[in-house]
């Protein structure tokens, strides 16, 4: 028998008027502050509000972080006691008093948890897809008639794109950044290879992982090709005088309309390191969403992860050391000119997002005739910080996954030296103030008296706070028994708030989504303790009534009995509350609760 739902035009009649002992279910799908950033499967992040039903969000799983479906979300302007959290690198969230986070101990409400308890992080830098506002047409017929070879069926061409809304393609067509990341891969890995003779045109796509597979044949799919060729190979390749064996899997989509489109929008065709080919102007103007998809893709394949390493000094302590590679390719002596205009446009996008090349260069490549270009970056954590923050990698999975980690590091150490500043600031504006003397400062700060007699009389500026964690041990500790992508951060204050209005977001298959780079669940302890209710009120039946009620429905019923926390269960006699059980819990707990009840 279906659990009964009741409302204020049934409630007298099924609760106050009822035979039996009667146990009402105040539930509702409390969830996040509205303003709360919600990571989409596209590495963009929206405001909780504007997250809408069949939008595909980025959550947790036992394999990774995967893409969810939306199947319900709506703003509620119910009021709620709720928690306001910070972790100790400064992330934070707005969250109703019973919205779950992952902890090592399972999902834990906000209400139970207290500062230095860890909670699980998706250390995904959001990048914000900024309404792009502008309709500059950027491809037309025109162009793709100029890209034609002899013999190619434009016409037939042209329509295909036309019906797959590419053509004319303008600046704020959603497809657009598809485009741009996907000839960001062509410009590094990928390649555009025609056959005159047979009129036959290809295009390919090399990828590391299957997960890399997938994502480029999910953009091709979505701009409308589905015939798409997938191969496995094994491949030696050279770098640095060593040889190495690695897989290679090879995506193939063989359609004329496509490699048309690519070609019209300034793709190579053929062997990149002999083309004479530059960013096409139309990438080199675009807003800064479609500059980073394309830059962000093409660091996939040429870009260097940022990684740590420890390096170890004779008789003294092993130290953190950034491993933080050149970007190279490679080029003919004919395109060498051309090579080096294209590492300048490079270096013009990465300084767009705060990203610092040092020196360009090229050398002799030892194994052929090619000159081998560098784009130098500036060694040090804010630079590869702001590299993996402000573009990170498009169809890498490993890659990104590897410099997810060390950027997680790295933002903790900045975090740490921002911590330290902030101290030095404050003792130089107490010694100026003269009430005390740097010993008495030293005392109120925790710190060594000869600290500070640098910092007020020597003036010395501060170095980074000690910091002793070596990354190995950091990342065995703050991964694990996480999935893959995840991190723990410990939780550093907790205040308590109160919010006009939550957003409440209901996923399809995952429950969970990421929140501001939390891992917060799927407006959990309703849904959670939903099916023990369900299997209660079947042990119950006939003895005692299970009813639930939607307080988003029905506020003045949850206003009536004092509901401010979710779930709420009441369990009533003759129309008056008998026991009030609050929060999520197990079957065994809960029964035991309820019997308890029931005997009084």
């Amino acid at each position: 028998m279906a659990l009964l739902h009741i409302d204020d035009k049934n409630f007298e009649k099924e609760v106050a008027q009822s035979k039996t002992e009667v146990i009402v279910d105040f539930w509702a799908e409390w969830c996040v502050d509205p303003q709360t950033e919600i990571m989409t499967s596209q590495g963009f992040s929206i405001p909780a509000q504007d997250v809408k039903t069949k939008d595909a969000l980025l959550s947790h799983t036992k394999e990774g972080i995967r893409s969810d479906e939306v199947i319900r979300s709506f703003t509620s302007n119910k009021l709620g006691h709720c928690k306001q959290i910070i972790t100790s690198s400064e992330r934070k969230i707005k969250v109703t008093d019973e919205h779950q986070f992952l902890t090592p101990s399972g999902w834990r409400s906000a209400i139970e948890l207290k500062k230095g308890d860890k909670v699980a992080i998706a250390p995904i830098y959001a990048k914000t897809s900024d309404e792009i506002v502008s309709e500059k047409e950027i491809l037309s017929e025109k162009e793709i008639k100029s890209a034609a070879q002899e013999r190619m069926k434009v016409a037939k061409y042209i329509e295909e794109l036309q019906a797959k809304e590419l053509l004319p393609l303008l600046i704020n067509n959603e497809k657009t950044m598809i485009i741009a990341r996907l000839l960001g891969s062509l410009f590094s890995d990928g390649n555009l290879y025609t056959q005159l003779k047979n009129n036959y045109q290809e295009i390919s796509f090399s990828s590391g992982t299957k997960e890399d597979v997938e994502s480029v044949s999910k953009d091709l799919e979505r701009i409308g090709f589905r015939k798409i060729y997938t191969t496995k190979q094994r491949k030696k390749i050279t770098f640095n005088e060593r040889s190495y064996i690695i897989t290679v899997y090879r995506i193939k989509v063989c359609s004329t309309a496509l490699w048309l489109l690519c070609k019209a929008l300034g793709t190579p065709v053929g062997d990149k390191t002999t083309n004479v080919y530059k960013i096409p102007e139309w990438i080199m103007k675009s807003p800064v969403p479609v500059k980073r998809e394309f830059l962000a893709a093409y660091l996939g394949g040429d870009g260097p992860k940022i990684a740590m390493a420890l390096s170890k000094r004779k008789g003294k302590e092993a130290y953190n050391t950034l491993s933080f590679n050149h970007l190279e390719f490679h080029k003919k002596p004919g395109a060498l000119k051309s090579g080096l205009e294209f590492a300048q446009q490079l270096n013009i996008l990465l300084k767009e997002f705060k990203i610092q090349v040092n020196n360009i260069f090229h050398e002799q490549d030892k194994c052929s005739d090619s000159q081998i270009i560098h784009l130098v970056f500036r060694q040090n954590f804010e630079n590869a910080f702001n590299l993996y923050k402000n573009v990170g990698y498009r169809y890498a999975n490993t890659k990104e996954l590897e410099s997810r980690y060390t950027a997680e590091f790295i933002r903790q150490i900045l975090a740490q030296r921002q911590e330290w500043r902030s101290i030095y600031n404050q003792v130089i504006s107490s010694f100026r103030k003269g009430n005390e003397n740097h010993t008495a400062i030293a005392d109120r700060f925790q710190l060594s008296s000869g600290t500070v007699w640098n910092w007020v009389k020597k003036n010395v500026k501060p170095t980074i706070k000690p910091h002793y964690k070596k990354f190995p041990t950091w990342l065995k500790e703050h991964t694990k028994g996480l999935s893959a992508g995840l991190v723990w951060e410990e939780i550093q204050e907790i205040h308590n708030i109160y919010l006009e209005s939550v957003q409440k977001i209901t996923m399809k298959t995952n429950h969970n989504f990421i929140a501001n780079g939390f891992v917060a669940h799927n407006c959990g302890p309703c849904r959670l303790i939903a099916p023990i209710f369900e299997d209660l009120s079947k042990e119950y039946e006939g003895k005692v009534k299970f009813v639930k009620l939607n307080v988003d429905d029905q506020p003045e019923l949850a206003s009536q009995f004092g509901v401010m926390s979710i779930p709420t269960l009441i369990i009533f006699e003759r129309g008056q509350e008998k026991e009030r059980i609050v929060g999520a819990m197990n079957k065994q707990a809960l029964k035991a609760k309820i019997e308890e009840a029931l005997k009084k």
